[in-house]
């Protein structure tokens, strides 16, 4: 490339933390890339798509799941139980409105018509994380069964999370 005077010109369009292992993370890569040649031409831009392995902050994921499996999930007979738990997950603002949505809609709907919600994480991504902060998306499938409901409601969603360290 130096004797031919080609350059390449990378950008990065995005990234997502596809799995993490032990110390290692799969890191799912959309590229862009951009070669000039000695005579100052520019080729057509090349799209990429890469998975490179990366050291990572491994407890970002895992800790998104159990969050968003927290919140979204209750049973009637340990709605409180549930709920507490899942407030030790929250924070600021959106614990405050956690805690009245709980208190005026959940409580109710799990004790009176025995509403049950059960979420299960399918797959996170690490959009962002440094020593303090960290940003996922969270999929995450929920079913909820009640007493007035002919058969389980099933709903396919994702949210953005965020956290600071602990």
């Amino acid at each position: 490339m130096k004797q031919a005077h080609v350059s390449t010109t990378g950008t990065v369009s995005a990234a997502g933390i596809e799995s993490i292992s032990g110390d290692d993370a799969k890191v799912l890569v959309a590229a862009t890339s951009r070669v000039t040649d000695a005579t100052g031409a520019n080729n057509e831009p090349r799209v990429w798509r890469l998975r490179v392995l990366t050291a990572a902050d491994r407890e970002v994921g895992p800790a998104a799941a159990d969050a968003a499996a927290a919140v979204l999930s209750y049973k009637p007979d340990t709605v409180t139980a549930d709920l507490a738990r899942a407030h030790s997950h929250l924070t600021g603002d959106f614990a405050t409105y956690f805690d009245k949505l709980g208190t005026d809609v959940v409580v109710p709907a799990a004790t009176g018509r025995h509403t049950s919600s059960t979420a299960t994480v399918t797959a996170t991504s690490v959009v962002s994380a440094d020593s303090g902060h960290a940003v996922a998306l969270v999929f995450v499938s929920q079913v909820t069964t009640a007493d007035d409901l002919n058969q389980p409601h099933h709903v396919q969603q994702f949210a953005f999370g965020t956290g600071r360290g602990r």
